[in-house]
């Protein structure tokens, strides 16, 4: 090969090469296969504002999850409150598992926005389950459930319902 022609090998490569790299994924902004996410936000008639977001499925048990919250205190007055993060298995059933609780306290205006790395139990059967959200607002709880897939399988819809009463009493208010 001439050294001509070797020079514009390198040459070329060296122009492909970064524009190739721009066109790798990493994999950084996809899921694994099977992960699905969920993001709900909700704002009260009292001006509270909550958002939380996660993985919906090919959760595993024993494993550790990792669900981000967001919470803004758009109200007059200071806000003493208290979340909770819970797996609820499908009503009959009133078992509510604890995950994650935490009390804060808001001024108004204020806010405050984390990640919470919940560890799954390690005896969780497989199927769904619900992940519940308890937020203790100044006018009153609210119980936000997202259906999530335990183990192996294909998650199916869900149209049952959550045991909400029980979810309260796991988590009292502050």
């Amino acid at each position: 090969m001439s050294g001509k022609r070797f020079a514009q090998i390198v040459c070329a490569l060296a122009l492909i090469g970064p524009l190739a790299a721009c066109a790798q994924n990493d994999g950084s902004t996809l899921p694994p296969a099977g992960r699905q996410s969920f993001n709900l936000s909700m704002t009260g008639e009292d001006g509270i504002q909550v958002s939380w977001q996660g993985h919906d499925g090919a959760l595993r048990p024993g494993s550790a999850e990792t669900v981000h919250l967001a919470v803004v205190n758009n109200t007059g007055r200071a806000w003493n409150g208290r979340f909770c993060v819970q797996l609820l298995e499908p009503s009959p059933s009133v078992v509510a598992i604890p995950l994650a609780q935490e009390d804060f306290r808001l001024e108004p205006g204020a806010s405050f926005s984390q990640d919470l790395r919940v560890e799954l139990p390690a005896d969780l059967p497989p199927g769904v389950h619900g992940l519940a959200l308890v937020m203790h607002k100044p006018v009153g709880p609210i119980v936000e459930v997202i259906p999530v897939q335990v183990g192996g399988g294909e998650s199916e819809p869900f149209d049952g319902d959550w045991p909400t009463d029980a979810a309260l009493v796991a988590c009292p208010a502050p």
